[in-house]
């Protein structure tokens, strides 16, 4: 169960009315587990107002229903938000034939909408991640999870449409041939490809590497900061000229190059670069 500042006294005149709601009026009695649902429901709306612009913990104490309530708010606002970025996102997706990543935005983004309940279980996530982003999406439930999370596959999404389709189910054909059952991200597949192409000024139409340019990129491997720096930095010129410099979009994929990094050290030593380049 989360924090408050606020001590259990004043939440439990809160959770009783919420208790009341629940029973259509009839009681304020539920179980142990109904009620300690119902505790952290408010906890989890007043953790919504306690993070809000201005409503930080050095700001003046208001009583405990009246945070909950401005929480409250605060959590369905946040869901029409959800719904704005997953609307907006959904004219020209695409999945590029990843079962798992079609399957969270055709069906599990649109059950979220349909069960979760802002008022009695705003902490439950209900959404199955099963399609891998590129970040952590940071400790939380509920609607701030899924948020983060849709708001990862948007940016994918955005990046994505920067290229050919046929250019990245190729790409994700030569990974893994049965690229529907693909349990890992579309970025952190392409992403290092399309490296390849900028650092050799080599066309995404002439696909493919030969040895000599394995060999070439190779060369840009230097101590791990340094590789990862240089590599941060072709990403953001990358953004620069081909998405209006979006630094969001330049931040999570940058979130990828230390991975990039890492393994192009380790292929290089081991003599497979054809791994991480191949298309």
């Amino acid at each position: 169960m989360g924090n408050s500042r606020y001590p259990m006294e004043e939440l439990v005149p809160v959770v009783a009315k919420l208790a009341f709601r629940m029973t259509g009026g009839e009681s304020t009695s539920v179980s142990y587990e109904r009620a300690q649902q119902l505790m952290e429901a408010v906890l989890y709306c007043l953790q919504a107002y306690e993070t809000d612009s201005g409503n930080g913990l050095e700001g003046q104490k208001i009583p405990a229903e009246e945070a909950w309530r401005i929480g409250y708010r605060r959590v369905t606002e946040k869901v029409l938000l959800l719904k704005e970025c997953y609307h907006a996102m959904l004219p020209d997706f695409c999945d590029y034939g990843v079962a798992c990543l079609r399957d969270v935005v055709q069906e599990g983004i649109p059950a979220f909408f349909r069960v979760y309940d802002p008022q009695f279980c705003p902490q439950d996530t209900v959404l199955t991640m099963d399609y891998p982003v590129l970040c952590e999406i940071a400790p939380g439930t509920g609607v701030d999870a899924v948020y983060a999370y849709v708001s990862c596959i948007a940016a994918e999404q955005r990046f994505l449409a920067g290229f050919a389709e046929g250019y990245v189910r190729r790409v994700l054909q030569d990974y893994q041939e049965d690229r529907g059952a693909l349990m890992e991200n579309i970025c952190a597949v392409l992403l290092p490809n399309v490296l390849g192409h900028l650092l050799l000024h080599k066309p995404l139409g002439q696909e493919g590497f030969t040895e000599e340019e394995l060999e070439r990129l190779g060369d840009y491997v230097r101590g791990p900061e340094e590789t990862k720096t240089f590599l941060k930095n072709v990403v953001a010129r990358m953004v620069a000229q081909r998405y209006n410099g979006e630094q969001g979009l330049a931040d999570y994929l940058c979130g990828e190059v230390e991975n990039i990094a890492v393994r192009m050290a380790h292929y290089r030593e081991n003599g497979c670069l054809k791994r991480l380049f191949f298309r």
